[in-house]
């Protein structure tokens, strides 16, 4: 399936809205427990081949929203100095791994729920909020909800993109992967697998050289909803160092401050983010500055990771937005995040690699070469996500 190109600010596209679905642990699911999650943990990173030596250590349990267990977050160490986490299921109908990396901003963050004493709910990609019981999480989001929609409703925005997405958005649990079950049986099984050939490889993993950008830099005007334009600029700024003429970073007097700065007035950004439909086309309008042969496209997540692959395969990073994180409804950020999308592995599922321009780096991995990165199951969050990628037509 090819996704629709966007060659203007009018084009109208149809967004992909959350819907309730009930939870898995209703039905007769087998449970995971705190051994063989590490064990699957531990398995998992030596196939693809990062943390080989590295102890793995439970911190927290995540839940699900009928308040059943729904995953363990955990934090990797070397040497005793912290070095990235996990999230595992603990049901062997997600996962295993349903999200790893070097980028420890949810670590800091399931701190300080945990200080307050509340149960930590995994509600999607690095989305973790704190409630005394499920009832109680419930109440916090549909107060959320009515606060932000009263908001922009002061603002005459009732009819915008940004208030359709808030008023649709509905509470659910994670969908549920049909593989994961031989995925599951492939890390606990006790058979030692061989060494996979460096000349295959290269058929299940590629990473592309995006040199990250903080949205926090100094200058930046916006910092807490510049995800958008920040992701964007990481693109740009690849593009140039392979050699396109695009205005990217270096030529902006301020660099890559000015860039981000000048990509939030060309997305339309605002206090909420950037919706989908402003990202592409301001991203279009920029790459045509100079050359007015790029093309931009649209998609959503679910059912594209082929798609993905194929433009990551052609040296294209992939702008990704993940709609509505609830997480961000309780802080001042965008309540939309975007990251660049720069790489994948099929070594044991279908995961893709960003560069999320929020990040806090872990002691391990905070040099420019080895900036910290997440890594996601596909098909654990394909449903709450939207694709924007770029090419250049020769």
């Amino acid at each position: 399936m090819k996704p629709k190109r966007i060659f203007s600010l009018s084009l109208v596209v149809a967004l992909i809205f959350s819907v309730f679905v009930p939870n898995a642990n209703a039905e007769n699911v087998e449970l995971i427990n705190e051994n063989d999650a590490l064990k699957a943990a531990k398995k998992y990173s030596q196939k693809i081949g990062i943390w080989e030596d590295a102890e793995f250590v439970i911190d927290s349990h995540l839940y699900d929203i009928d308040d059943s267990l729904l995953g363990y977050h955990m934090l990797v160490k070397i040497n005793n100095e912290l070095a990235g986490y996990l999230v595992v299921s603990a049901t062997k109908d997600r996962g295993p791994v349903m999200q790893y990396g070097t980028n420890i901003k949810s670590v800091r963050i399931i701190n300080e729920l945990k200080s307050k004493q509340e149960k930590i709910y995994y509600l999607g990609a690095s989305d973790y909020v704190g409630a005394k019981s499920s009832t109680n999480l419930k109440e916090k989001i549909d107060t959320a909800k009515k606060t932000m929609l009263t908001e922009l409703e002061s603002q005459n925005l009732k009819n915008s993109e940004q208030y359709n997405v808030i008023k649709n958005k509905e509470l659910r649990s994670l969908p549920k992967d049909p593989n994961s079950q031989d995925l599951w049986n492939s890390l606990l099984s006790t058979d030692v697998e061989p060494k996979q050939d460096v000349t295959v490889e290269a058929e299940y993993q590629k990473y592309l050289d995006v040199d990250p950008i903080s949205q926090r830099l100094s200058g930046i005007n916006y910092p807490n909803s510049s995800c958008g334009p920040t992701t964007a600029a990481m693109i740009v700024d690849y593009y140039k160092s392979r050699g396109y003429n695009v205005k990217a970073g270096v030529d902006y007097p301020q660099g890559d401050v000015d860039l981000i700065n000048h990509l939030y007035g060309e997305m339309y950004s605002s206090y909420y983010g950037t919706v989908g439909n402003d990202f592409a086309a301001g991203l279009l309008q920029h790459l045509r500055h100079v050359n007015s042969n790029w093309l931009v496209a649209r998609s959503p997540g679910e059912g594209y990771y082929g798609t993905y692959q194929s433009y990551i395969q052609g040296n294209a990073p992939v702008a990704i937005m993940f709609n509505e994180r609830y997480s961000d409804w309780f802080n001042d950020d965008a309540k939309w995040h975007w990251l660049a999308g720069y790489g994948y592995n099929n070594t044991s599922g279908s995961y893709f690699y960003v560069r999320d321009p929020d990040a806090e780096c872990s002691k391990q991995g905070s040099t420019a070469s080895s900036w910290c990165w997440d890594s996601y199951k596909w098909v654990d969050y394909d449903q709450d996500m939207e694709l924007v990628y770029s090419e250049y037509n020769w």
